[in-house]
């Protein structure tokens, strides 16, 4: 017989009786070994009635473990422990098939051609001079990089970040902004790994359709009525499709945007190259990519932002 996990103990562990904090408590528990893997979870209206929460927010929680790969069944079976490793996967980004060595450019990883990145060796020869090689003190940005960049920034950030790469640098976004249950607007198409990233966080994401001008406005203006916390676009050169947004269509995007309070993410491929200003909203994370365009991988990307950005888990 299967051993099942006590109501009364189990709600004692949760401190904090949200989608977030219930689906931490519980991995927590797994992971130390206090609930054991095979084990029976409470049953979900069990649970809600006696944190005082909805169904739905135990539900929300649990679809977070299961996605994680911790628990396993639904509905009438119940919900039981299958494993103890709360790994977070790139789920799509690990079916993208491997077609053998006579691809040219495969497209679905969005990465430059190796062929085409300049040689390291003296750059990197530089770094091992860098008076702070050994230190630890924590740098957002290098003052020599801040004042090459931030005269080309396209609108007034009042903070800039430097990251180890671009997927780095939305994964450091998304975790600190989004919420499990956070509605988040993508593109589609866009690249697998950023809709890994909003799963991982258990996000809920709003596909946003496009066509070869860019983003839908109309579109755009019905998914803005659900309250998403973030719109992630890209407008230049597009990792899945190479487009770039028109003019005409930017002004529309900015015209359906222009009382949103919603955080717009600009994910720009083309970095310090001639564009528009990106002050036609108020909220706005720029990241720019400086890798594959005018320098090599180690000097990753630059984020800048307006301090009025909500101070969440900075």
């Amino acid at each position: 017989m299967t051993e099942s996990v006590d109501l009364n103990w189990f709600c004692s562990q949760i401190t904090s009786p949200s989608v977030k904090g219930i689906a931490q408590a519980a991995s927590a528990l797994i992971r130390d070994g206090q609930i054991a893997t095979g084990m029976q979870m409470p049953a979900v209206r069990d649970i809600a009635e006696q944190l005082g929460v909805s169904p739905a927010t135990v539900s929300a929680a649990w679809a977070q473990l299961r996605k994680q790969k911790v628990l396993a069944g639904k509905g009438r079976s119940g919900v039981w422990v299958s494993g103890n490793t709360v790994m977070p996967r790139p789920i799509r980004f690990e079916k993208i098939g491997n077609y053998g060595d006579n691809i040219r450019a495969d497209l679905t990883l969005a990465s430059p051609d190796p062929a085409l990145l300049p040689d390291l060796q003296q750059a990197l020869q530089a770094a091992l001079r860098s008076p702070q090689l050994n230190s630890y003190t924590r740098e957002a940005i290098s003052a020599p990089l801040l004042q090459a960049i931030k005269p080309c920034w396209p609108y007034a950030a009042e903070a800039f970040l430097a990251t180890d790469g671009g997927f780095d640098a939305m994964n450091l976004l998304v975790q600190t902004l989004v919420s499990p249950g956070d509605r988040v607007i993508i593109e589609d198409p866009t690249a697998t790994r950023l809709l890994d990233m909003l799963d991982n966080v258990g996000a809920e994401i709003l596909p946003l359709a496009c066509d070869e001008e860019g983003p839908l406005p109309d579109v755009l203006s019905v998914l803005l009525e659900q309250a998403p916390v973030m719109l992630i676009y890209q407008p230049r050169t597009h990792s899945a499709t190479g487009n770039s947004i028109s003019v005409a269509r930017r002004q529309a995007l900015a015209q359906v945007l222009q009382m949103s309070s919603t955080l717009i993410v600009e994910d720009d491929g083309l970095a310090i190259s001639p564009r528009r200003r990106a002050g036609a909203w108020a909220s706005v994370f720029l990241r720019e990519r400086y890798t594959s365009v005018h320098f090599p991988k180690p000097t990753g990307r630059i984020c800048g932002w307006p301090c009025s950005l909500p101070p969440r888990r900075w």
